[in-house]
């Protein structure tokens, strides 16, 4: 569960529905039935409107989601758009406009809905296929209409037409949760080879439920391709994996394009699901996580080195153009022993550290001013301890090599008092 998650402690269901009455019928011993899909949907309702103030109807035809599972997807894609903002820290910034997309919204519409009622800044919109979904969602978004007011948009799409609707121009994310299977057989055969019972009711609708261009897997692959196409340096794509199987061949298909990538498990009690997202640009975001049995993205945070001098660091790097950032984001040229943290942040056009570059720089062989940003990042000092994050770039020996030329200077500067 994401630590930011309210439901990251156990839920008190009894205690719930000393507020919200409606619950208390579907106490067993004080807990839930989740095989049973009307106390699911009363679940699902009580916690929007408790913890986001969300109202919203559910249909009983059509799927019912858990909330602390579709949060802990949000909250993902939070931390992935913190940390790409390029802003002096990786923390949220209330006054960015963030805009996404969810890909077969559903009829709930409850991705968009925690999007934007956890952050005023993001702007949602939802597709689907389905009329009775789109019906659904439409109506939940004005029953929302004082919360969210005009920051949910949902879209008709078309089971062959494009995942992202041509008049979006401009988007931060996009968001799936995709259907499972590749038919209705798949989905029997499914239930039928589980050794035990579901442990909640499953409700969806077959547009929910199967995609007949190959599961999840199929589907996914589907918004790989079409984002890959569609290009974009500003946007993270994602989607979330049902089956711990399907995320490999997925992790693949990015791989053979691009190293820049996050993958994550999400936790539910006994229930696992798992999320991956990927950047055709050179945005690098924080805490790219990692699945065991999953190719890992290389890590975009990397310690060089303890109990270095501040003072030689801040000189070398500053010696490559950056421009530092004290304490409470003040510009200004930090120097030894000022706080316990000082963070700066820069940009290289290429290796200008390594004893080949400073000889080419020499000879007069090397453009040192303008060309092409190919790294950015940011180095943080916090009581000696010295931290890389790369924040922008795709050359991973570029990041490296900066890296050992930070780890040897740290090792050669005079031990801090």
């Amino acid at each position: 569960m994401h630590p930011r998650s309210p439901y990251a402690e156990y839920t008190d269901f009894a205690q719930l529905a000393e507020g919200y009455p409606s619950l208390a019928k579907h106490l067993v011993n004080n807990s839930i039935n989740f095989k049973d899909p009307d106390a699911v949907r009363e679940l699902t309702k009580c916690l929007l409107k408790r913890d986001f103030g969300l109202t919203v109807d559910l249909p009983e035809d059509r799927l019912c989601p858990t909330v602390p599972n579709r949060l802990n997807y949000v909250l993902w894609m939070q931390d992935l758009i913190d940390s790409t903002s390029g802003g002096p820290t990786d923390d949220y910034d209330p006054g960015r406009k963030v805009v996404g997309l969810d890909i077969g919204t559903g009829a709930s519409c409850i991705y968009p809905l925690l999007a934007c009622a956890s952050r005023p800044g993001w702007h949602m919109y939802g597709s689907d296929i389905d009329a009775a979904s789109l019906r659904a969602a439409r109506s939940n978004t004005a029953l929302n209409a004082d919360l969210i007011g005009g920051r949910i948009t949902v879209l008709e799409s078309t089971p062959d037409g494009p995942l992202f609707p041509p008049d979006i121009e401009t988007l931060d994310f996009t968001m799936c949760n995709p259907p499972f299977y590749g038919s209705a057989a798949d989905h029997a055969a499914s239930a039928a080879a589980k050794a035990l019972p579901p442990s909640s009711a499953c409700t969806g609708s077959a547009a929910e439920m199967v995609y007949a261009g190959g599961g999840e897997v199929g589907f996914v692959a589907r918004i790989i391709e079409e984002s890959w196409n569609r290009g974009g340096d500003t946007t993270w794509y994602s989607s979330m994996v049902g089956k711990l199987a399907s995320l490999a061949p997925l992790v693949e298909s990015v791989r053979a394009r691009t190293g820049n990538y996050a993958v994550t498990e999400f936790r539910q009690g006994a229930t696992r699901r798992w999320g991956l997202a990927w950047c055709w640009g050179g945005l690098r975001p924080r805490g790219v996580g990692g699945v065991r049995g999953v190719g890992a993205p290389f890590p975009t945070v990397v310690a060089v080195g303890g109990r270095g001098s501040v003072g030689r660091v801040v000189g070398v790097v500053e010696g490559l153009g950056v421009g530092w950032v004290g304490d409470g984001g003040k510009e200004g040229g930090p120097v030894e022993g000022e706080g316990d943290r000082v963070v700066g942040r820069g940009e290289a056009r290429g290796d200008v550290w390594s004893r080949k570059a400073r000889r080419r720089k020499g000879r007069g062989e090397m453009e040192v001013e303008g060309g092409e940003v190919k790294m950015g990042f940011r180095v943080e000092v916090v009581g000696g301890e010295v931290v890389v994050r790369w924040t922008r770039g795709t050359d991973q020996v570029l990041f490296e090599s900066f890296c050992g030329m930070l780890r040897r200077c740290v090792k050669e500067a005079p031990q801090a008092a």
